[in-house]
């Protein structure tokens, strides 16, 4: 998802926006499937809102990766794991948080609140969710 002004051309690769990677967990028997329903989840996000620079929307780019999970899932599961090649221990030692700097962390950015989440539902059931 990439947040763009209303109006800018999605051809304009050259353009820099604040550009997250959502993380969804999705049922399917197959990648096919997995790959219909992501797209389908990131065109659905894809809203406009107004900010103090005017009209801004959320641009669902596309799905960048599928990942299998392969166990059933409960407290403790591995669902992905990520290869950073060889680091040297101390470089592995300064990634790690603090339990201090994890809540920290999740303080600065909450999820939303059950009113936010209304919001959202509201303004996406009166139209103003756009896809691209």
């Amino acid at each position: 998802m990439r947040c763009e002004p209303v109006g800018r051309r999605p051809t304009d690769g050259r353009k820099k926006a604040v550009t997250w990677v959502n993380t969804h967990l999705i049922h399917a028997m197959t990648v096919a499937e997995a790959w219909q329903k992501a797209v389908a989840i990131g065109k659905r996000d894809a809203i406009r809102y107004h900010a103090g620079g005017g009209p801004m929307k959320w641009r669902f780019v596309g799905v960048w990766e599928l990942l299998p999970v392969y166990d059933d899932l409960a407290d403790g599961e591995e669902l992905f794991w990520t290869d950073y090649g060889p680091l040297m221990a101390e470089t592995a030692r300064k990634q790690c948080l603090t339990r201090a700097e994890a809540i920290k962390r999740s303080v600065a950015n909450p999820p939303p609140t059950p009113a936010q989440e209304n919001k959202t539902a509201a303004r996406k059931r009166t139209g103003v969710q756009t896809t691209t």
